[in-house]
Protein backbone atom coordinates (compact mmCIF):
# COMPACT_ATOMS: atom_id res chain seq x y z
CA UNK A 1 0.00 0.00 0.00
CA UNK A 2 1.82 3.22 -1.11
CA UNK A 3 1.59 6.64 1.04
CA UNK A 4 -0.87 7.76 -0.85
CA UNK A 5 -3.00 5.12 0.03
CA UNK A 6 -1.80 4.30 3.51
CA UNK A 7 -4.19 2.52 6.06
CA UNK A 8 -6.02 4.27 8.97
CA UNK A 9 -8.29 3.70 11.01
CA UNK A 10 -11.40 5.04 8.65
CA UNK A 11 -10.12 2.60 5.87
CA UNK A 12 -9.78 -0.28 8.06
CA UNK A 13 -13.49 0.10 9.20
CA UNK A 14 -15.22 0.72 5.69
CA UNK A 15 -12.96 -3.15 4.74
CA UNK A 16 -15.06 -4.30 7.76
CA UNK A 17 -18.33 -2.78 6.76
CA UNK A 18 -17.81 -4.28 3.39
CA UNK A 19 -16.52 -7.61 4.60
CA UNK A 20 -20.21 -7.70 6.72
CA UNK A 21 -21.93 -6.73 4.12
CA UNK A 22 -21.03 -8.34 1.42
CA UNK A 23 -21.37 -12.38 1.10
CA UNK A 24 -18.28 -13.22 -1.15
CA UNK A 25 -14.72 -12.89 0.00
CA UNK A 26 -13.58 -9.37 -0.51
CA UNK A 27 -10.58 -8.38 -2.04
CA UNK A 28 -7.58 -6.98 -0.17
CA UNK A 29 -4.29 -5.62 -1.09
CA UNK A 30 -1.57 -8.83 -0.86
CA UNK A 31 0.36 -6.39 2.06
CA UNK A 32 -2.05 -6.27 4.28
CA UNK A 33 -0.91 -7.53 6.91
CA UNK A 34 2.40 -5.83 6.68
CA UNK A 35 0.44 -2.44 6.40
CA UNK A 36 -1.84 -3.68 9.28
CA UNK A 37 2.04 -4.29 11.29
CA UNK A 38 2.59 -0.57 10.13
CA UNK A 39 -0.43 1.14 11.08
CA UNK A 40 -0.28 -0.59 15.13
CA UNK A 41 3.43 0.31 14.92
CA UNK A 42 3.31 3.82 14.31
CA UNK A 43 0.27 4.33 16.48
CA UNK A 44 2.67 2.74 19.35
CA UNK A 45 5.75 4.62 18.25
CA UNK A 46 3.83 7.82 18.37
CA UNK A 47 2.67 7.24 21.78
CA UNK A 48 6.05 5.84 22.70
CA UNK A 49 7.76 9.07 21.54
CA UNK A 50 5.37 12.04 23.28
CA UNK A 51 5.16 10.23 26.18
CA UNK A 52 7.33 13.53 27.63
CA UNK A 53 6.01 15.59 25.23
CA UNK A 54 3.58 18.95 27.11
CA UNK A 55 2.15 19.16 23.55
CA UNK A 56 0.90 16.04 23.73
CA UNK A 57 -1.95 16.48 25.92
CA UNK A 58 -2.82 12.93 28.26
CA UNK A 59 -6.52 13.74 26.20
CA UNK A 60 -4.31 13.42 22.89
CA UNK A 61 -3.08 10.38 24.40
CA UNK A 62 -5.63 8.62 25.61
CA UNK A 63 -7.59 9.21 22.55
CA UNK A 64 -4.74 7.43 20.46
CA UNK A 65 -4.65 4.46 23.27
CA UNK A 66 -8.65 4.48 22.46
CA UNK A 67 -8.13 4.11 18.68
CA UNK A 68 -5.36 1.28 18.59
CA UNK A 69 -7.71 -0.79 20.98
CA UNK A 70 -10.22 -0.50 18.81
CA UNK A 71 -8.52 -0.73 15.93
CA UNK A 72 -7.12 -3.88 16.98
CA UNK A 73 -11.03 -4.87 17.57
CA UNK A 74 -11.54 -3.96 14.14
CA UNK A 75 -8.73 -6.35 13.27
CA UNK A 76 -9.90 -9.03 14.64
CA UNK A 77 -13.47 -9.00 13.84
CA UNK A 78 -12.08 -8.94 10.24
CA UNK A 79 -9.97 -11.34 10.46
CA UNK A 80 -12.93 -13.88 11.68
CA UNK A 81 -15.09 -13.01 9.16
CA UNK A 82 -12.97 -13.82 6.75
CA UNK A 83 -11.91 -16.65 8.38
CA UNK A 84 -15.47 -17.93 8.30
CA UNK A 85 -15.77 -17.16 4.27
CA UNK A 86 -12.33 -19.20 3.81
CA UNK A 87 -13.57 -22.31 5.98
CA UNK A 88 -16.94 -22.21 3.56
CA UNK A 89 -15.42 -22.24 0.62
CA UNK A 90 -12.94 -25.15 2.13
CA UNK A 91 -15.88 -26.76 2.89
CA UNK A 92 -17.47 -26.16 -0.79
CA UNK A 93 -14.44 -27.90 -2.16
CA UNK A 94 -14.37 -30.58 0.04
CA UNK A 95 -17.34 -31.81 -1.26
CA UNK A 96 -17.45 -31.08 -5.16
CA UNK A 97 -13.79 -31.00 -5.45
CA UNK A 98 -14.26 -28.38 -8.04
CA UNK A 99 -11.95 -25.56 -8.49
CA UNK A 100 -13.05 -22.20 -6.54
CA UNK A 101 -11.49 -18.96 -7.37
CA UNK A 102 -8.99 -17.54 -5.02
CA UNK A 103 -8.27 -14.34 -5.87
CA UNK A 104 -9.83 -12.80 -3.22
CA UNK A 105 -7.79 -14.46 -0.69
CA UNK A 106 -4.34 -13.34 0.98
CA UNK A 107 -1.42 -15.61 0.44
CA UNK A 108 -1.71 -16.34 4.12
CA UNK A 109 -5.47 -17.29 3.17
CA UNK A 110 -4.75 -19.52 0.67
CA UNK A 111 -2.48 -21.88 2.66
CA UNK A 112 -5.02 -22.04 5.41
CA UNK A 113 -7.94 -22.67 2.33
CA UNK A 114 -5.80 -25.57 0.86
CA UNK A 115 -4.70 -27.03 4.30
CA UNK A 116 -8.69 -27.16 5.49
CA UNK A 117 -9.82 -28.95 2.25
CA UNK A 118 -7.35 -31.49 2.27
CA UNK A 119 -8.48 -32.32 6.00
CA UNK A 120 -11.56 -31.86 5.16
CA UNK A 121 -11.38 -34.18 2.34
CA UNK A 122 -9.41 -36.84 3.94
CA UNK A 123 -12.38 -37.37 6.84
CA UNK A 124 -14.67 -37.49 4.51
CA UNK A 125 -12.61 -40.26 2.71
CA UNK A 126 -12.03 -41.93 5.88
CA UNK A 127 -15.81 -41.88 7.41
CA UNK A 128 -18.31 -40.84 4.93
CA UNK A 129 -16.83 -42.59 1.75
CA UNK A 130 -15.89 -45.69 3.97
CA UNK A 131 -19.05 -46.12 5.47
CA UNK A 132 -20.67 -45.95 2.15
CA UNK A 133 -18.73 -48.58 1.31
CA UNK A 134 -19.74 -50.85 3.64
CA UNK A 135 -16.68 -50.11 6.07
CA UNK A 136 -16.06 -48.80 9.44
CA UNK A 137 -14.70 -45.51 9.45
CA UNK A 138 -10.57 -45.35 9.53
CA UNK A 139 -8.87 -42.98 11.13
CA UNK A 140 -5.44 -42.10 9.97
CA UNK A 141 -2.95 -40.11 12.08
CA UNK A 142 -1.72 -36.66 10.37
CA UNK A 143 0.84 -34.32 11.22
CA UNK A 144 -1.04 -31.11 11.56
CA UNK A 145 2.11 -29.24 9.68
CA UNK A 146 2.10 -31.93 6.71
CA UNK A 147 1.25 -29.42 3.49
CA UNK A 148 -1.66 -30.04 1.41
CA UNK A 149 -0.27 -30.13 -1.78
CA UNK A 150 -3.44 -27.87 -3.48
CA UNK A 151 -5.38 -30.66 -4.76
CA UNK A 152 -9.13 -30.63 -4.20
CA UNK A 153 -8.72 -34.67 -4.08
CA UNK A 154 -6.30 -35.11 -1.36
CA UNK A 155 -6.99 -39.18 -1.77
CA UNK A 156 -4.85 -41.85 -2.85
CA UNK A 157 -0.59 -40.86 -8.33
CA UNK A 158 -1.00 -42.68 -11.08
CA UNK A 159 0.26 -45.90 -9.66
CA UNK A 160 4.20 -47.44 -10.17
CA UNK A 161 3.76 -50.86 -10.84
CA UNK A 162 6.47 -51.59 -7.57
CA UNK A 163 4.06 -49.43 -5.64
CA UNK A 164 0.72 -51.11 -6.48
CA UNK A 165 2.94 -55.09 -6.17
CA UNK A 166 0.87 -57.19 -4.31
CA UNK A 167 -2.91 -54.96 -3.31
CA UNK A 168 -5.71 -55.98 -4.52
CA UNK A 169 -6.33 -53.64 -7.38
CA UNK A 170 -8.98 -52.89 -10.47
CA UNK A 171 -9.84 -51.07 -13.24
CA UNK A 172 -11.52 -47.83 -13.91
CA UNK A 173 -11.85 -45.34 -16.68
CA UNK A 174 -12.12 -41.75 -15.62
CA UNK A 175 -15.26 -40.00 -15.93
CA UNK A 176 -13.94 -36.57 -15.12
CA UNK A 177 -10.73 -35.03 -14.80
CA UNK A 178 -9.03 -35.82 -10.99
CA UNK A 179 -6.25 -33.71 -9.51
CA UNK A 180 -2.76 -35.69 -8.16
CA UNK A 181 -4.16 -36.64 -4.86
CA UNK A 182 -1.87 -38.63 -2.05
CA UNK A 183 -2.65 -42.69 -0.66
CA UNK A 184 -2.68 -44.26 2.25
CA UNK A 185 0.61 -45.27 2.31
CA UNK A 186 1.67 -41.60 0.93
CA UNK A 187 1.72 -42.95 -2.86
CA UNK A 188 1.25 -40.62 -5.48
CA UNK A 189 -1.22 -40.96 -8.17
CA UNK A 190 -2.55 -38.87 -11.19
CA UNK A 191 -2.97 -36.20 -12.08
CA UNK A 192 -6.02 -38.03 -14.63
CA UNK A 193 -7.97 -36.85 -17.64
CA UNK A 194 -11.46 -37.77 -18.48
CA UNK A 195 -11.36 -40.92 -20.35
CA UNK A 196 -8.06 -42.12 -18.76
CA UNK A 197 -7.92 -46.08 -17.60
CA UNK A 198 -5.75 -46.73 -14.51
CA UNK A 199 -5.03 -49.41 -12.73
CA UNK A 200 -6.05 -48.27 -8.68
CA UNK A 201 -6.09 -50.32 -5.63
CA UNK A 202 -9.94 -51.10 -4.80
CA UNK A 203 -10.22 -48.93 -2.12
CA UNK A 204 -9.16 -46.11 -4.15
CA UNK A 205 -11.10 -47.15 -6.48
CA UNK A 206 -14.52 -47.77 -4.76
CA UNK A 207 -13.93 -44.06 -3.29
CA UNK A 208 -13.24 -42.36 -6.82
CA UNK A 209 -16.75 -44.72 -8.21
CA UNK A 210 -18.71 -42.93 -5.29
CA UNK A 211 -17.43 -39.52 -6.09
CA UNK A 212 -18.84 -40.13 -9.42
CA UNK A 213 -15.44 -39.21 -10.78
CA UNK A 214 -14.56 -42.53 -12.21
CA UNK A 215 -16.34 -45.81 -13.47
CA UNK A 216 -15.01 -49.31 -12.78
CA UNK A 217 -14.49 -51.57 -16.14
CA UNK A 218 -15.06 -54.95 -16.52
CA UNK A 219 -12.06 -57.52 -17.01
Amino acid sequence: MDQANKLTYELLFDMLRNEKNREELQALDKNFFADLIDYIQDKERLIKDNSDNQLFSGLEREKTLKQLENAKRLIKDLYERREKKVLNLAMISSRTGGLLDKSAMLPEEQKLFERLSAMLEEFRNDILYRVMGGNMPELRERALTQPAAGAAMPLPESPNASSQAGKDTVLVRFIHSVPKFVGKELEIYGPFESEDIANLPKQIADILVAKGRAELMKA
